[in-house]
């Protein structure tokens, strides 16, 4: 996260020979990274397609490799599906009020993904006004 360092250490590490590669997995959602990290380490991973257009814009070396899976760990499950809608996806305060609004409309939604289950009070959806 940005808050935990300085970006200009790591073109001091790569001076030592070393190289860097920074992974961010929420381009489309934040591009302060882009703008204010990438371009200094020495290879940008990009899983989003979309994103790659915001390394292009700032000269910065990128390379884009989706996620994946492990299909010897993340297999289909044998029984039928009967989901309606479901949404996969890490927890951020738009999606908060964003999904919490639709469940509140009455969408049958099933919510998957970092930090909705934890039972923390900040992670609770939120109501619409």
């Amino acid at each position: 996260s940005p808050f935990q360092f300085e970006p200009k250490i790591f073109k001091e590490i790569e001076r030592l020979g070393i190289p860097t590669v920074l992974f961010y997995c929420d381009n489309l959602q934040s591009h302060e990274m882009v703008r204010e990290f990438a371009p200094y380490f020495t290879l940008n991973w990009v899983p989003e397609l979309e994103a790659v257009e915001l390394y292009k814009k700032q000269r910065c070396n990128y390379i884009h490799l989706p996620m994946a899976a492990n299909p010897n760990l993340n297999k289909p499950l044998s029984r039928e599906e009967k989901r309606e809608v479901v949404f996969i996806g890490g927890k951020t305060p738009y999606r908060r009020w964003l999904l919490g609004s639709s469940i509140a409309q009455g969408l049958p939604l099933e919510i998957y993904g970092n930090y909705w289950r934890d039972g923390r009070t900040y992670y609770q959806l939120d109501q619409p006004p």
